[in-house]
């Protein structure tokens, strides 16, 4: 089997209306950037058949903290460590979920965002962070709450690497 780098990505975007991503000015370089981003990001992962992701990209422009998260649902709620949508997808190449979008990204263009390769001092590093943010959505992410809090017994597969300090 030649295990290639197939895994592309659809993106709808929602959201306040002319910003962010559908800002008539700048909306198309940083969906692009978001597309240049997602596909570097797709390089370093193989499928043995092509993928499409599909991914709810919202914009906001909120004064808060968050400049952005991901994630894509469990893929089921059974008991045990379970894989996102996004990575049952790549990995088996079933649609868990059918028609709904596999993952969600949502974005806050409060913050001052360098949509290019050469970040400007004082602006955040976009590219980088739709990275982060997506792998968020291929599982890199964690459903444990506090101590005592996790009674439900479903987690994410990246749960299962999880320690406390004492081993």
């Amino acid at each position: 089997c030649n295990l290639q780098a197939h895994i592309t990505f659809n993106f709808s975007f929602t959201g306040e209306a002319g910003v962010g991503f559908t800002d008539p000015s700048s909306g198309a370089a940083r969906q692009a950037a978001l597309n240049d981003a997602a596909t570097t990001l797709a390089s370093y992962f193989t499928t043995s058949a092509p993928r499409t992701l599909t991914f709810a990209v919202e914009s906001s422009s909120v004064n808060n903290t968050t400049l952005a998260s991901a994630g894509s649902n469990l893929a089921t709620s059974n008991a045990g460590f379970n894989r996102t949508v996004v990575q049952e997808k790549i990995l088996t190449g079933s649609d868990a979920n059918g028609g709904d979008v596999d993952g969600n990204i949502t974005w806050n263009w409060f913050h001052n965002w360098d949509i290019t390769n050469a970040v400007a001092g004082g602006a955040y590093d976009f590219k980088s962070t739709v990275m982060h943010e997506i792998l968020h959505a291929f599982g890199y992410t964690s459903s444990t709450g506090a101590a005592g809090t996790n009674t439900g017994n479903v987690w994410n597969t990246f749960d299962n690497f999880l320690t406390t300090s004492t081993g």
